[in-house]
C-alpha cells in the first residue's frame, strides 16, 4: 500500500475520489483533525467541515475564558 498526497481542486474531483473510497478501492486518510498551526493548507471541503464543527461546538464568553485561563495558568506555572 502506498500513501499519496494530492490537492483536490474541485468539488467534482473530490466526489470522484470519494466514490473510490465508497467502493473500498482507496481510503481517504486525514492527517489531523486539528488545523491549528500545522502549516498545511486546507481544501475547501476540509475548511467547510471545520467551520461546521466550530459552529456546533459550545461557546465561551471572554470573561469565562479569562477565569479558566487564570486557573490553568496557576496550574502550569506555579
Amino acid at each position: 500500500m502506498d500513501t499519496l498526497t494530492i490537492n483536490i481542486k474541485s468539488k467534482l474531483a473530490y466526489e470522484k475520489i470519494k466514490e473510490l473510497e465508497d467502493m473500498n478501492l482507496i481510503h481517504i486518510a486525514y492527517a489531523s483533525n486539528s488545523y491549528v498551526l500545522n502549516g498545511e493548507p486546507l481544501a475547501i471541503v476540509e475548511f467547510n467541515q471545520w467551520l461546521s464543527q466550530s459552529e456546533q461546538s459550545s461557546k465561551l464568553s471572554i470573561n469565562e475564558f479569562k477565569q479558566r485561563w487564570l486557573g490553568k495558568k496557576k496550574e502550569i506555572f506555579e
